[in-house]
Parts: C-alpha cells; sequence; structure tokens
C-alpha cells in the first residue's frame, strides 16, 4: 500500500508543478492587467474636479475607456510570451516522467 502511495505521489509530483506555475502566471497576468486598469482610473480620477463640467466628464469617461482598451490590447500582445513558458514548463516536466 506504501509503494502505491508513493508512486501516486511521484506521478502526480509534475502535475501539481505544471499546474502551480499555471496559476501563478495566470495571476501574475491578471494582476498586470488590473494594475494597468487602476493606473488609467488614477490618471482620469486626478483630472477630474469637484466642479468638472458634464462635458469634462463625458470626454474624462471617453478617455478612460482609450486607456482601459489599450491596457487590454497591450496584455493581449503578452499571451504568446506566457503562452510559451506555459507550454516550455510542460514539456519541461513531460522529460521528467
Amino acid at each position: 500500500m506504501d509503494d502505491t502511495q508513493s508512486c501516486i505521489e511521484k506521478c502526480s509530483q509534475p502535475i501539481q508543478v505544471a499546474q502551480n506555475f499555471i496559476g501563478q502566471e495566470l495571476q501574475s497576468y491578471q494582476d498586470r492587467l488590473q494594475r494597468c486598469a487602476m493606473d488609467c482610473s488614477d490618471k482620469i480620477r486626478d483630472k477630474v474636479g469637484p466642479k468638472s463640467s458634464d462635458a469634462e466628464v463625458s470626454r474624462y469617461r471617453g478617455e478612460m475607456e482609450s486607456c482601459v482598451v489599450a491596457c487590454g490590447d497591450k496584455h493581449i500582445a503578452l499571451v504568446p510570451a506566457m503562452m510559451k513558458r506555459i507550454k516550455d514548463v510542460l514539456e519541461e516536466q513531460q522529460k521528467k516522467k
């Protein structure tokens, strides 16, 4: 029974390493995207004053949307590199079998 348990643990270790790595990569990606969007929000918040007109608020809303879209575009461009890192780790784990 101990041999079976040991075998299961040994066989599942590469999968656990891969799952942890993928989770970390996705969390890092999400954190970076969120920080970018927060930076957009901060920039707009610095512009908006208590006496901002409706036209200014509308313009700021458009600036905010453009900034967030730019964040999305920038981070979409990061996906291929992230996928390569994930693929490399999965291949490395495959070789350890």
